[in-house]
């Protein structure tokens, strides 16, 4: 028994993203791959020879096209667009005020030193989940701290009701959906 999924197989949106939603779940065919991972198919077979089997019957042909390797120079007018939008995501910036007119507006003001690091945090555990098919459809356990936005993630993808689904956390911390 195989599957080839692909694509086309996936009922609702096909991009994710917590502020962005564009990275696709799968690419499809024809697109544009923009790195190593991107996922062009899912096989599903009951051995490990039957997937194998169905790995041949995939065929892909590229079109090597130039890197975008230098966070700076991708920023040029010359460089490979990576995206439709362009090769900056945002764009920060910060407007410093008149500080004598906000105190004198402030209910409160608080005088002291404040240091911070500044590392961003950084995950140990694989982000991954499991799904079993249930009675309700599917059971989803993750490892995640967002389990109500992965729960609206997969909803999105799968093209099930918003709200529909239960979310609980077992005493491992780890979160199963319905």
């Amino acid at each position: 028994m195989e599957r080839i999924f692909t694509a086309e197989d996936i009922p609702g949106a096909r991009h994710t993203g917590l502020i962005v939603q564009d990275w696709p779940l799968m690419i499809e065919i024809g697109e544009e791959t923009r790195y190593i991972g991107d996922v062009l198919a899912v096989v599903v077979a009951d051995t490990e020879k039957n997937a194998r089997e169905a790995v041949q019957k995939i065929n892909v042909d590229y079109e090597v096209l130039t890197p975008v390797t230098d966070p700076k120079a991708a920023l040029e007018s010359s460089s490979p667009q990576v995206h439709a939008k362009g090769n900056l995501l945002s764009n920060a910036e910060i407007h410093r005020g008149d500080i004598e007119a906000a105190r004198q507006k402030s209910a409160h003001i608080t005088k002291g030193t404040y240091s911070t690091q500044r590392i961003e945090h950084a995950f140990m555990e694989m982000e991954c989940c499991l799904a079993a098919p249930s009675e309700d459809g599917v059971e989803v356990y993750s490892q995640s701290q967002g389990v109500y936005e992965d729960r609206k993630e997969h909803q999105q993808h799968s093209g099930t009701s918003p709200g529909k689904g239960s979310c609980e956390a077992d005493a491992q911390r780890r979160r199963l959906w319905r």
